[in-house]
This record gives C-alpha cells, structure tokens and sequence, in this order.
C-alpha cells in the first residue's frame, strides 16, 4: 500500500476480478467483524494483521509474536491456511463460506454466523468464519454477529435443498439455523468426530463435512433446536432422512 493510502483505495485496483478468491471484504463488513472479535476474545493489545491483500504472500508475511491476523483469505486454500497457522502458533479469525467451515485442519472452532455478506467485487456469499482463539470448542454459533452484519446488508437468501440427518449429526447448516434464531450453541473438540458422509447416503456425502457428536453434545443441540423452535417454527417440507450405520454409532460410542 502507498504512504495514506485507504485499505479500500488499495483493493480498488484489483476489482476487475469476480471469483471468491478475490471477495475483498467492504470497510463496513471488516469493522463490524473486528469489534466483535474484541468483544468476544481476549486480544487486548495484540497487534491485528491483514496478510491476504493482492499480491501478498501470507507464508512470508513478517508475523511478531502475539500477532492475531483478522482477515479474509482466498477461499480455495483456506484448509492450507489454517493448517499453517496451526503448526506456527499464529492466531487467527477468518472468514469462510458458510457451508464449508466444518472443512478446515481440525483444532480450528467453527463460528456460524451464516450472514449473507456483499463482498467489494459484487460478489454475495453466506459468510461464517474459522479461528483459533476459542480453545476447545468444535463449533459455535454467533447469532449477535449474525445480526450485525445483517443490519448491513440482506441480499436474497438461496436456500440448499433440505435433509433430515440424526441427532447426531452436525453441519454448518444446523448451526446456521440456530443462529439466525439467535441461539447460542457450541460444542468441543472432545465430543465430535469429523464425517464427511454416513454410509447410509451411498456415494453421497455432507456437504462440507459435518460432525459426529457424543451423547451429551447430541442432547444438548436437541435442546437448543427445541428452543429455537418455539420461537420460530419451521414451515413443514418433505425432507429425506439419513440413518447412522453400525460403525457410526461406536465412533458415536468412543467420544468423550
């Protein structure tokens, strides 16, 4: 970037590409995500860094220690990302495409705001994020930066064709749900397993991958869908319903 020149003057240079790699995020959308991250993460003095502008490089970036990068990545290599960061330390909070957030290396949290985001390049895509900062939680909604990012922009809402899966199963999209009902829910690495498909969809598979959960977890998103569903009641469709095979439920068996 040239000597007082705008993050957003910088990007505009750049604006004739339109795939998701280049989704450069609109000053707006960008602040509203960092006061949330301070809200909610300790990372009072830290040093915030934005690796992914065009042209950079985020493996030679010069990180100090304590850095947290608060960024939004080409999407195409966000597992590749992550996987890096993981293995140095470096902090993180990125954005991601809805659907695909249970993807990344595992000891990310996957934060589900499922927010439809209007990117610099026109480009809309339903937004949630992957970050370290969580601890052990898996995968948590955040209905209140859903709300805010909302309050932004509300582009028309494409809906995926719905299936019914067990209880113990977990996507991005069931996290969606309940936060654009504004529940609170997470669950910790301990208690999931990665599955990119139950045996009993074929050559199907998860979109994006999900979750297996243990007992307690399953228990717990029951509760939070019975709240979130009197407070808004689903429109009744006809929805396939997936069944969990034998091997499964003793994956389900060994958790926790």
């Amino acid at each position: 970037m040239a000597k007082g020149e705008t993050y957003k003057e910088f990007v505009t240079k750049f604006e004739h590409k339109k795939t998701t790699d280049d989704c450069y995020t609109p000053a707006e959308v960008y602040d509203t995500v960092l006061d949330w991250v301070r809200k909610h993460c300790d990372i009072e003095g830290a040093r915030v860094v934005r690796p992914f502008y065009p042209g950079g490089d985020y493996e030679r970036y010069p990180y100090e220690a304590g850095d947290v990068v608060i960024d939004n990545p080409p999407f195409s290599i966000i597992t590749r990302i992550t996987r890096h960061y993981l293995e140095r330390g470096v902090r993180f909070f990125l954005f991601a495409p809805y659907l695909t957030t249970f993807s990344p290396a595992r000891g990310c949290t996957a934060v589900i705001a499922a927010a439809a985001v209007v990117y610099a390049n026109g480009a809309r895509v339903n937004t949630s994020f992957v970050s370290n900062l969580f601890g052990d939680i898996a995968a948590m909604t955040a209905p209140d930066l859903r709300a805010s990012l909302e309050k932004i922009a509300r582009p028309d809402a494409k809906h995926p064709p719905r299936y019914e899966y067990p209880a113990h199963v977990l996507r991005a999209i069931d996290l969606g749900w309940l936060a654009r009902r504004g529940i609170h829910f997470e669950v910790r690495h301990a208690s999931t397993a990665h599955v990119t498909r139950l045996a009993s969809q074929g050559k199907m598979a998860i979109f994006g991958g999900g979750l297996l959960l243990s007992d307690r977890a399953a228990a717990g998103l029951a509760e939070a869908r019975i709240t979130a569903a009197r407070a808004s009641a689903q429109a009744a469709e006809p929805v396939q319903r997936w069944t969990l095979s034998e091997a499964e439920l003793e994956i389900i068996k060994n958790l926790e």
